[in-house]
């Protein structure tokens, strides 16, 4: 029997990358529900769209995110 090295740092690396991203995708969703609780709005609503997003969707436009204008955001 010979102890395949590559398949094991694969699944390793499957599991850590999995991980990882569960841990990146919690963080952004309590700072969006307690953005969202600052701002006067839903956080359950604000959180449901972030999970339907993506980040570059959501860094994209963040004022059509919260409900308001670009022009808002700008200054």
């Amino acid at each position: 029997m010979v102890f395949d090295l590559r398949s094991a740092l694969l699944r390793r690396a499957e599991v850590e990358t999995a991980r990882l991203v569960d841990f990146a995708f919690r963080g952004r969703t309590r700072t969006t529900r307690l953005l969202a609780e600052r701002i006067g709005r839903d956080p359950a609503e604000t959180v449901s769209r972030n999970a339907r997003a993506d980040v570059a969707a959501i860094l994209a436009d963040p004022a059509r995110e919260i409900g308001g204008s670009s022009a808002a955001c700008a200054g």
